[in-house]
């Protein structure tokens, strides 16, 4: 009688160690999945980034301003690097027409 407790005691043992290694393993594929996920954001955002910049050309107040948006300025923050709202405005309206004008060209590009 005292074996077959023992066995029974010995498999739920080894039965625990088993889940707690699935679930150790487990755990750790999934952090790999979200660190990929993570790079492959972060390659996405750089990749924007990269084509929001070349967008503006050599307009360096229209990349100044893509700058702060990309970095979650607020408007406050953006006008206050422009002096004035006038001269943020004057910029928001060029980075606009940048953007329709690109949009305008389709699969043209």
């Amino acid at each position: 009688m005292r074996s077959m407790t023992w066995n029974a005691a010995k498999r739920k043992e080894i039965a625990s160690d088993n889940l707690e290694e699935t679930s150790t393993r487990g755990a750790w594929q999934d952090e790999e999945l979200s660190t990929e996920a993570a790079l492959e954001a972060r390659e996405s955002r750089e990749e924007q980034r990269a084509k929001a910049i070349e967008l503006c050309g050599d307009d360096w107040e229209v990349q100044l301003l893509v700058e702060g948006l990309l970095n979650d300025s607020t408007p406050e923050e953006l006008v206050e690097l422009f002096g004035d709202k006038t001269s943020y405005e004057t910029v928001r309206k060029r980075m606009n027409r940048k953007i329709k004008n690109y949009r305008a060209q389709g699969d043209n590009r």
